[in-house]
């Protein structure tokens, strides 16, 4: 049997082993001289990278990209990424990098859900249905103008939250609920049926994608057509 303190050293060791296997694993990447690492949050590669993934590989075929989606803070000077692709809001374009992408934002629900409300969508219709909620600034508050009175609005602040929009768009899917989501990232639901907008108004550019560019200068040949890929493939409709 272990004492208190041994298990306390179990533990430790543990943890720097795992950690030691983490950093073999990620340098897989870096035998392969073509290899380009992006690195965004799991929203904009699920819902706006991969559908157009296939056209990514075909148009670029010198580059094998290395997607990194776990989404979490970045350090430029210590963490390897060629690409840097991070969310901000439009307040904040003092940023670093070139706006790559911004983002319209409106209600969309389940078909039968949705058919149940006319026009825009009131308040009073969201007090008789479910709304989703998506971490940070972009809420149902703003979006009905009631920030000074969110905190006595108990309807505007119940239901479930998710941490990005990709969930909050499978809730709404299921039929759970009313979502305040990205208009480029619920097209491809739309498309499907399987989610359609509750009214026509937009909150435009609720939400701006930044492109950070930091790759070794050995590694233009690969990281730029990358990199004009995206810019072109954002200017599309």
């Amino acid at each position: 049997m272990l004492t208190d303190a041994g298990k306390d050293f179990y533990r430790t060791v543990h943890q720097v082993l795992r950690t030691l296997r983490e950093g073999v694993d990620r340098l897989a990447p870096y035998h392969k001289p073509n290899s380009v690492i992006l690195y965004c949050d799991h929203a904009f590669a699920e819902c706006w990278l991969m559908p157009c993934f296939p056209d990514l590989v075909a148009e670029v075929p010198s580059a094998d990209l290395w997607l990194d989606s776990r989404g979490g803070e970045v350090d430029l000077d210590l963490t390897e990424v060629d690409i840097l692709v991070t969310a901000n809001e439009p307040e904040e374009d003092d940023e670093p990098g070139e706006l790559l992408l911004s983002l319209d934002y409106r209600p969309f629900a389940a078909p039968a859900l949705a058919a149940r409300i006319e026009g825009e969508l009131t308040p009073q219709d969201a007090m008789s249905s479910r709304l989703l909620h998506l971490e940070g600034k972009i809420g149902w508050a703003a979006w009905f103008d009631m920030k000074e009175r969110a905190a006595r609005q108990t309807w505007l602040t119940a239901g479930p939250t998710f941490a990005d929009a990709r969930s909050v768009l499978l809730a709404a899917e299921q039929g759970l609920g009313i979502a305040l989501a990205p208009v480029q990232f619920a097209q491809p639901m739309v498309d499907a049926g399987t989610l359609v907008p509750v009214g026509t108004r937009r909150w435009r550019e609720a939400t701006r994608y930044r492109m950070i560019v930091n790759h070794d200068p050995a590694d233009a040949a690969y990281v730029l057509p990358v990199r004009d890929w995206l810019r072109q493939r954002a200017r599309r409709p």
